[in-house]
């Protein structure tokens, strides 16, 4: 097992699931954090927002800020990196319907989407206030 493998499956299997309530039920979960990433782009200071859209597993966020931590100690080349690893990582745990992710610098953001391919609630998206 390379490095890169092992750091990958230490960050996913931090990243446990739980069974979401209401599967039948459409509703945006936001997570947010704030991290120091050496090397990053900035001050080293990244604000994380993640919003998603649950399927049959959801997120705790102390399971979410666990991981968060985990990501901090690894290496990461620039925030487009840093972003489909965290994208790549809550798609492979949780496979949400619909997830928008936020990562921000004082200098530098990076937004990310990605959602189920026959998935559509526009009404709920409306909603959302990405600002």
């Amino acid at each position: 097992m390379t490095d890169g493998d092992s750091q990958l499956r230490r960050r996913r299997d931090a990243l446990t699931t739980q069974r979401n309530p209401n599967p039948d039920r459409d509703r945006v979960s936001t997570l947010t954090a704030e991290l120091t990433i050496p090397g990053s782009d900035g001050s080293g200071t990244v604000a994380i927002d993640l919003r998603y859209v649950a399927d049959r597993d959801i997120f705790a966020p102390t399971v979410f800020s666990d991981y968060l931590e985990i990501v901090a100690t690894q290496s990461w080349q620039d925030l487009e990196t840093l972003a489909d690893a965290i994208l790549d990582d809550v798609n492979n745990q949780a496979v949400p319907r619909w997830l928008w992710l936020r990562l921000a610098t004082p200098r530098h953001a990076v937004i990310q989407q990605d959602r189920q391919p026959r998935w559509d609630n526009q009404e709920l998206l409306a909603t959302l206030d990405f600002s």
